[in-house]
Parts: structure tokens; sequence; C-alpha cells
């Protein structure tokens, strides 16, 4: 019943959960969305300190914490079309940002935005490592 993973051993899972955890509290860090108020202001966009802090963070998680949900998705579905739902979901989240000028609808769209965003990532890596070319290295350990 509480089998593991082919090939990861169980004393590996708590390593993973740690790294998955870390990964979704440092993300914030990493982006430079808030370099994007002036341009909300310019668009008359007036949200206050919390709302954009809010904003930001749901975003920034959004990346980190959709990264198992792309993964099965591109392992499920393939590299292309997982790309071509994250593009579906970017164009989505680019029409929110268009159209919308409150505080939870831009919040939606970037949350939207990165997990879009991140899914492209991963099925564009994925589909170029997919095929052995002189650009890429040799596997580090053969399957």
């Amino acid at each position: 019943a509480n089998a593991a993973a082919p090939g990861v051993a169980p004393a590996a899972h708590p390593l993973v959960a740690a790294s998955l955890a870390l990964t979704v509290i440092n993300g914030g860090v990493i982006f430079g969305w808030p370099g994007l108020v002036g341009l909300l202001a310019q668009r008359g966009v007036m949200l206050s300190p919390a709302e954009l802090g809010r904003m930001f963070t749901f975003g920034a998680l959004a990346f980190s914490g959709t990264a198992p949900v792309s993964g099965a998705v591109v392992d499920q579905l393939g590299p292309r079309t997982a790309s071509a739902l994250s593009g579906l979901l970017c164009v989505l989240a680019f029409a929110g940002l268009a159209v919308r000028t409150d505080a939870a609808g831009l919040t939606l769209a970037y949350a939207a935005l990165s997990a879009g965003g991140f899914g492209g990532y991963l099925a564009s890596l994925s589909l170029g490592n997919s095929h052995a070319s002189r650009w890429h290295p040799p596997l580090l350990w053969p399957k």
C-alpha cells in the first residue's frame, strides 16, 4: 500500500518534499514583477501595497506550485500538447491583464501567466531533450 516510485528510495521522499517547499517559499524572490507597478500606475490601476504584494505572491506561488501539475501534464499528454495548453493559458492570462484593473482579476491573471509560463518552459525543455543532437550533452545516467 505504501509503495515507493520505481527507482526512488523512500528515504528520498523527505528530501523531495523539503526541496519543493523551499522552491515555493523562495519563489517570490526571483521575480521582477514589482517593477510592473509603474506600468500599472500608467494604466490608472492604483492598488494598495498589500494588494500588490498579494498579487505578486500568488503569481510566484503559482509558478513554483504548479510544477508537479505541469510535470504530470507533460508526462500524460506529451510535450507538444502540454505546450499548446500552456500557450492557451498564457493567452487567457494576457487577455485578463489587458481588461482587468481590479486586484482580484489581476491576481488571477498573474497566477495564470505564471502557471502557463512554467508549463510552456517545462514542455519546451522536455521536447528539446527528447531527441539526441550534438547540442545536448549525453544523459548523466542511462535509462
